[in-house]
Parts: structure tokens; C-alpha cells; sequence
């Protein structure tokens, strides 16, 4: 699932691009979540480094793209953008907030077509690393961008991902050596979470996007909180 963040002020403009999307979608098989946002302080406003690819108008009321593009950077340095715009000379400034192309208005299919299939070459080999489970004589391999969290259950640890689980055996000790690194963070010594999912940290709960709950352990308190932020920043530890 690529998540995927429209910022365009125009009713019109949003709709022939989340079309092509739909499009592209139907033709390739990816399959998208999207996010839209009437002006960029609307998108800005408690910003998480939660999406894989931002299409970003530049003529928009209270904060212009090119100035929400430059704010976007210092949140998150990693996240796919590009820009939408009438004009050809403000999407060639894209370099400096390093943009991977843009989209002309009205959106023409075939150059839309052409740019989805590069950009979301990078956007996969960035967002589709793997691990393989071992579940019985079976070998399943998983994106861990489809995983929320994964918990130690009664011997076994399982993967929960969206609308389905996978289980195998193993260590907490292990699965986390293995996910350094790779914005998952441990918050007791049950669960690991994927911080991509998290919305927000109350006390000692931290809440998922879909409005599930885990708890925090005291002495993982402060790290988690920690690396929370780390990854709201777009870094990666």
C-alpha cells in the first residue's frame, strides 16, 4: 500500500489527479491510500513521516507550494514529491527541495503514466524491504511497511498487518536486532511497533492510526518517546 498525501486547493485539479491515480492503479495493480489536504498549513499542522509520495500544488492561498516543500524538508528529507502547477518555470525550482518531477495541469495521462512508473520504482526501494517468515514447512516473505506491530503471544510471534496476521517462532530479541534501523522501535517486552502507524503517545499508550492501543513499559518510556520524534523528523536510527 503506498500512502499518498494531495495537497491542492482546487476541486477540480484534485479530482483529474486522483483519477489518474485510480487509472494507474487499475492498470498496474498498485494499490494506494490517499490523503487530501485543501491548502499546505492544513497538511503541515502535526505532520507525521507517515506517506511515500506527496503531490504538492504550488499556487496555493496562506503558504505557496515552494515554501511548504522547503518546511517539508525539515520534517521529513525522505518522502517522494512532486509538484502540480500551471506553469513549467516554478516546477524547474523543484531541484532545491530535491523533487522527483511534476505534474502539468490538466494532467496528461500518458507523461503521468510514464512518471508514476519511475518515481514509484524509488518510492518501492525505499518503502518494500522485506523479511522472510518461517511458518511451519512454509517461507512467507513480508514488506515491513505493511507491518503495524508485532507481538510474543503464548511462544509465538506474530505479525500484524492490515486485516490479516502471520505467526512463527522465534525471539523478541531477534526480531528486533533484525528491525534496527528500520523505523520500528520496542515498547516492552511483548510488542514492537511500527512507527509509521503511530499517531500519537498519551502516558503510557501509545495510539495507532486505526485507533488500536499498546502499552508502554515504564523503563521503555522515554526511548520510545525518543524515537518517536526521531522519526517524525524523518530520521532514522
Amino acid at each position: 500500500m503506498i500512502r499518498i498525501a494531495i495537497v491542492e486547493d482546487e476541486e477540480k485539479a484534485f479530482d483529474e489527479l486522483n483519477e489518474a491515480l485510480q487509472l494507474f492503479s487499475k492498470e498496474t495493480g498498485a494499490e494506494f491510500a490517499v490523503s487530501a489536504f485543501k491548502d499546505a498549513v492544513a497538511f503541515l499542522d502535526n505532520y507525521q513521516s507517515n506517506y511515500d509520495l506527496v503531490f504538492m500544488d504550488i499556487q496555493m492561498p496562506y503558504l505557496n507550494g515552494m515554501k511548504a516543500a522547503e518546511k517539508l524538508r525539515e520534517l521529513d528529507e525522505k518522502v517522494a514529491l512532486i509538484f502540480v502547477t500551471n506553469l513549467t518555470q516554478y516546477a524547474v525550482k523543484g531541484y532545491s527541495v530535491n523533487a522527483k518531477d511534476y505534474v502539468l495541469k490538466p494532467v496528461q495521462y500518458n507523461r503521468f503514466q510514464c512518471m508514476m512508473k519511475r518515481v514509484l520504482c524509488d518510492v518501492n526501494a525505499h518503502a518494500q524491504e522485506e523479511i522472510f517468515i518461517k511458518n511451519g514447512g512454509n517461507m512467507y516473505r513480508i514488506r515491513l511497511s505493511d507491518i503495524r506491530y508485532i507481538e510474543i503471544r503464548d511462544h509465538f510471534i506474530l505479525y500484524h498487518m492490515d486485516g490479516k496476521e502471520f505467526s512463527s517462532w522465534g525471539t523478541m530479541k531477534e526480531i528486533a536486532e533484525q528491525l534496527e534501523g528500520k523505523g520500528f522501535c520496542r515498547l516492552d517486552k511483548s510488542n514492537i511497533v511500527n512507527l509509521k502507524y503511530v499517531s500519537d503517545i498519551e502516558g503510557d499508550e501509545l495510539h495507532l492510526y486505526d485507533g488500536e492501543k499498546l502499552f508502554i513499559s515504564r523503563p521503555r518510556k522515554k526511548e520510545v518517546k525518543e524515537a518517536f520524534a526521531s522519526y517524525v523528523r524523518g530520521e532514522r536510527k
